[in-house]
């Protein structure tokens, strides 16, 4: 449910919602969590400012404790019901935050998170209802931290987040006036749900999933496994023959050694990692034909990458065959279909503990999509390296 925003610069949080008292500098941020600075829009003494607040509320009177997350959102239809954010709405302490977009996440059949970027179709940036509080630690510091307002979801979002019924309280351009000045009930008039036709969505890669990392590839759209749509703007398709991507080497070392390698985490990471190219930071498989696996790196510049799929052949320890889906996207006309294709592990033992590995990367719909996967040769040469020190 909401958990990630990605919150404008200050010059784009401006051009949407102007304060008189304008905020201070903050850059633009793809990947905030609940206890981030954020800013936001409130009234102040009759005009209009902008400041930073802590995301997850703490309510007054209390103790400041900015461990505390269990007040990041409030529903529409608890506001007066919630003793800890009564106050807050009798008072009026409304307030306002720009938000470029924001994440919802899927869970699969087979388990996982799947995350989705959404935004709305016409407004780069968009307000959010809140509602803040200011609150004191026993050393008298002072602190404000704010809630983000939900309302019913949409059928977007429910198609998405199957275990979720809430959305946030997306404001009109037109109504932020009302929001922040207006009484009780024009304010509580403000509470929809925001219609689906204004909104789209993509599946995004996993790396949102840690704080770690934060820039534009966050919300880059990667391959959707379910839709294999004709590629768009004129790429050509290869016929069957020249589809194919075929590479062998010879190993010192037995084919179950070699087959363990291919499919356990740790061993993935470790030698995907070891020539330094990239950074492994995560790998995940489920064994089984029809299990997925994906794998998160950094590579050259700390740029985040990641590849999924599915497993198709599991014959320990003779063959193994997935589905091959990276996150990287080059030409925005071309169908993230064009990047889906299958990758064929064959190992067949030569005798004297020697194993002849036989890799095929197959199906790809487009000259272009074959032409990105010309590192294999490297790979495997990590492969065998790892293999035969660990014989």
């Amino acid at each position: 449910m909401n958990e990630r925003l990605v919150i404008p610069d200050r010059a784009g949080a401006e051009r949407e919602l102007a304060v008189a008292r304008p905020w201070r500098e903050f850059p633009v941020s793809f990947n905030v969590a609940v206890s981030h600075i954020i800013p936001v829009a409130r009234i102040h003494e009759r005009e209009s400012e902008g400041v930073m607040m802590r995301w997850g509320l703490v309510p007054q009177p209390g103790k400041l404790d900015l461990t505390h997350d269990s007040y990041a959102r409030v529903r529409s239809d608890a506001l007066v019901s919630s003793e800890n954010f009564r106050g807050a709405w009798f008072h009026g302490q409304r307030g306002i935050v720009p938000v470029a977009g924001f994440y919802v996440w899927q869970r699969t059949p087979s388990g996982f998170r799947q995350p989705y970027y959404v935004r709305l179709v016409n407004r780069l940036v968009f307000g959010v209802a809140v509602l803040w509080e200011r609150s004191a630690s026993d050393d008298d510091d002072v602190a404000e931290s704010c809630a983000v307002v939900t309302v019913p979801a949409n059928s977007l979002l429910t198609e998405i987040d199957n275990t979720g019924d809430q959305m946030l309280a997306i404001l009109r351009h037109k109504d932020y006036d009302t929001w922040l000045g207006s009484s009780i009930a024009d304010a509580k008039g403000l509470l929809d749900t925001y219609p689906r036709a204004c909104m789209v969505s993509h599946p995004v890669g996993p790396y949102v999933n840690n704080l770690e990392f934060d820039d534009p590839r966050l919300i880059q759209r990667i391959p959707d496994d379910t839709n294999r749509d004709v590629p768009r703007g004129g790429t050509a398709e290869l016929p069957p023959a020249a589809n194919a991507i075929v590479e062998e080497i010879t190993v010192k070392a037995g084919a179950e050694r070699i087959f363990v390698a291919l499919t356990d985490p740790q061993q993935v990471s470790r030698w995907w990692s070891a020539a330094g190219r990239f950074e492994v930071s995560q790998v995940e498989m489920d064994l089984r034909p029809g299990g997925r696996w994906q794998m998160l790196w950094s590579g050259v510049g700390g740029w985040p990458s990641s590849v999924r799929g599915v497993f198709r052949e599991i014959n320990r320890p003779r063959a193994l065959a997935f589905t091959w889906l990276p996150s990287w996207v080059d030409d925005p006309l071309e169908s993230s279909a064009a990047q889906s294709s299958v990758v064929r592990f064959e190992l067949q033992e030569q005798g004297g503990g020697v194993t002849r590995v036989r890799l095929t990367h197959s199906e790809f719909t487009s000259a272009r999509a074959r032409a990105r996967h010309h590192g294999w040769p490297e790979i495997l040469s990590w492969l065998r390296v790892y293999a035969e020190e660990h014989a």
